[in-house]
């Protein structure tokens, strides 16, 4: 049985590997330093900043759950699936 062009050239990507694919060049090098700085400048002195209104809000409704307290709609807020998903993330922390 012959194998088609098609396969023969997926098997062949799927045989390299993931770094040979990788074109490391300014473009990539500039792009890359970018995100670094944003996930930096966006990190740093994180403890000393304050929580905005939305920020408090979610984590206390969080905190609550993650402490026993049911959790009590407010058509103010958001639905339940935001608070529950960050009190899971604290139950992991």
């Amino acid at each position: 049985m012959m194998e088609s062009s098609e396969t023969r050239m997926t098997l062949d990507l799927l045989d390299r590997s993931l770094l040979s694919t990788f074109r490391f060049n300014w473009r990539t090098a500039i792009l890359l330093l970018i995100v670094v700085a944003l996930i930096f400048t966006r990190l740093w002195d994180l403890g000393n900043r304050s929580y905005s209104h939305d920020e408090s809000t979610h984590a206390w409704e969080a905190w609550k759950l993650v402490t026993g307290q049911r959790y009590v709609h407010d058509p103010v807020y958001h639905g339940p699936f935001l608070y529950h998903l960050t009190a899971f993330v604290y139950f992991l922390l």
